[in-house]
């Protein structure tokens, strides 16, 4: 994973715990979604089975983790550059 990826992944993850999205989910399942979301977003196209597979969990958890991070309406604050965020 390159390191502008492993930066938005900590991101999203710290987005998850800012607005409690993460509480009481499995880490493992945040970190699979928050992994295979910024891959997708650097274009380093993981899948959700080649991320299950390493994180051992399955591609449904994943799923349903991506839902719950990227539904949620301050999703886009990720992507402000005046917070610092992503870029």
């Amino acid at each position: 994973m390159s390191p502008g990826t492993q930066k938005i992944t900590k991101n999203i993850l710290d987005f998850a715990y800012k607005y409690r999205i993460s509480f009481g989910k499995p880490p493992k399942s945040m970190a699979a979604a928050s992994i295979y979301i910024a891959s997708f977003i650097n274009n380093e196209n993981r899948t959700q089975k080649e991320i299950s597979a390493i994180c051992k969990i399955t591609e449904t958890t994943i799923r349903n983790r991506f839902k719950e991070i990227s539904k949620h309406p301050n999703f886009s604050s990720i992507f402000s550059k005046k917070e610092g965020n992503i870029y």
